[in-house]
């Protein structure tokens, strides 16, 4: 029997565990999902240790599919921007603020009206924006001073994972550069960041390679799992990073596109691309591999906001399914536009204050086409991103697709329409995951040959025509958001004076 990797996937709202062969094949697949806490407006939280138990359930179950195989290593994949604290002995003293936790505005403002913004910027990779670990640290600064001085680590959801398992303080490369805190081109704690943050670098865990082999294991993991000695473990990267990997979407001119509860937009080449306008981020995947990109707030949440506001339609067994239905309704005279900040928003424009906005509604228009306006500009916001990235490492060709949209037929078609590009997709939405399994196999230095045969691909083609109405929308799309930013900012103070 074929041995295996455990690769495992520590996202949001859930964990997934998959054991993957060298060939690509997956013997075994587990979930397990956790809430997110919103104990007041605009905090983001989870406990991390609820995390914790569904990693190991998750192991644990899919081990146990797969005694009549050999278990090589385990290989990590997690969701970025998340930031505990932890005492000596590894217990958290904070809950997980995790990347859609927007209460530090006011410290990432600061760090760009002084100034200082680019540089870190262009050191770390990641642009200035609440979601960063950086701004979380400074949040903590202002308002609970004494953890700051107190706290013996501050980790990722991952690092805390990797040293319950290992007993080691560590992170690697990838999520690192996604935290604001890391110099990308050192390879070491960026001194600006952590001095904005009032740490030291001894209170940040030992940034590794993400092919590193770690063989330490804790004796409570080993025993509770019932892992092997010498079991390897690869630290693996960030989510984005290995959606990448995990699709294939590495070579030169392919775009990856994700749409999950967020979204994202990325390339991969083969050294750091800044941005003067600080609108892309640079993760780095591996030795000369490293992934430009940006990422929206605003993905299938929105759907999942829309059900929730305005109901479920009498036909529809879900929302996914009635956007189906509205994504394939022809749409070229249709002028209904909508802006999808509702939470915020990440690249290309970093608003934390921006929101959402239906714009020319009329008497004519339906629940549909509010619905489909939704998903366009999801589309549009994408685009926007793309265009960031084009104007960073050059064109592309053609979009490499990933996340849960994928089983949207009438979605896909319609990014292909919005951007004019063509659409493949491979029949795999664990793209993060598989990403994993395949840094785990170069770790190991085990030949791999997950992309061989382009098992299920399907290709979507754009309609120009189509294509030509979107590129007369997106104009305005741009345009909308320009116009409306003083008025973004001057919402939020009417905001903060109805809650005072």
């Amino acid at each position: 029997m074929p041995p295996y990797i455990l690769a495992i996937d520590i996202g949001t709202t859930s964990t997934k565990a998959l054991a993957v062969t060298a060939d690509g094949k997956v013997l075994a697949s587990q979930t397990k999902t956790y809430p997110t806490y919103y104990p007041q407006t605009g905090h983001s939280e989870q406990n991390p240790n609820e995390i914790l138990d569904a990693v190991k359930d998750c192991l644990a179950k899919s081990k146990a599919d797969c005694v009549e195989h050999q278990l090589l290593g385990l290989s990590f994949s997690a969701a970025m921007h998340s930031l505990m604290a932890v005492d000596l002995k590894g217990h958290p003293l904070t809950p997980l603020i995790i990347w859609s936790d927007m209460r530090s505005a006011e410290q990432a403002n600061d760090l760009v009206s002084r100034g200082v913004g680019y540089k870190i910027y262009e050191a770390t990779g990641t642009a200035i924006h609440p979601m960063s670990p950086l701004c979380k640290l400074m949040w903590l600064k202002k308002h609970q001073p004494d953890l700051i001085k107190d706290a013996y680590k501050f980790l990722s959801i991952k690092d805390y994972i990797l040293h319950h398992f290992t007993g080691e303080w560590i992170t690697d490369y990838s999520i690192a550069s996604a935290s604001g805190l890391f110099n990308i081109k050192s390879l070491q704690w960026n001194e600006d960041s952590m001095k904005e943050a009032g740490i030291k670098a001894d209170q940040l865990p030992t940034p590794i390679p993400t092919t590193q082999i770690v063989t330490s294991i804790t004796e409570d993991v080993r025993n509770q799992l019932y892992l092997p000695f010498g079991l390897k473990i690869i630290p693996g990267a960030n989510d984005g990073c290995l959606a990448n990997l995990g699709t294939n979407a590495v070579h030169p001119g392919e775009l990856s596109v994700t749409i999950g509860t967020s979204g994202a937009v990325r390339m991969i080449v083969e050294s750091p691309k800044a941005d003067a306008e600080q609108r892309i981020f640079n993760y780095i995947l591996s030795k000369d591999r490293v992934v430009v990109g940006g990422a929206t707030n605003n993905g299938a949440i929105l759907l999942q906001w829309f059900e929730k506001t305005f109901g479920t339609q009498n036909g529809s067994q879900s929302i996914y399914e009635e956007a189906e239905k509205a994504c394939r309704k022809d749409s070229t005279s249709d002028s209904l536009i909508f802006l999808p900040y509702i939470l915020g928003e990440r690249a290309p424009i970093y608003d934390p204050l921006a929101r959402g906005v239906f714009f020319g509604l009329s008497i004519k228009h339906t629940r549909q086409h509010m619905l489909r306006s939704l998903i366009e500009g999801i589309c549009f916001s994408l685009l926007s991103i793309a265009h960031s990235v084009k104007e960073a490492v050059g064109d592309y060709n053609v979009i490499i697709a990933s996340g849960g949209f994928i089983h949207s037929p009438g979605w896909i078609q319609l990014l292909s329409d919005v951007f004019g590009k063509e659409v493949r997709v491979v029949a795999q939405d664990d793209a993060s995951a598989i990403g994993a399994a395949r840094l785990g196999f170069e770790a190991l230095g085990l030949k791999e040959n997950f992309f061989e045969k382009k098992v299920n691909e399907v290709v979507y083609h754009p309609d120009f025509k189509i294509h030509g109405m979107y590129q007369k929308k997106f104009e305005i799309f741009l345009s909308l958001y320009r116009n409306l930013k003083q008025d973004f900012y001057n919402l939020s103070k009417l905001e903060k004076t109805d809650s005072e």
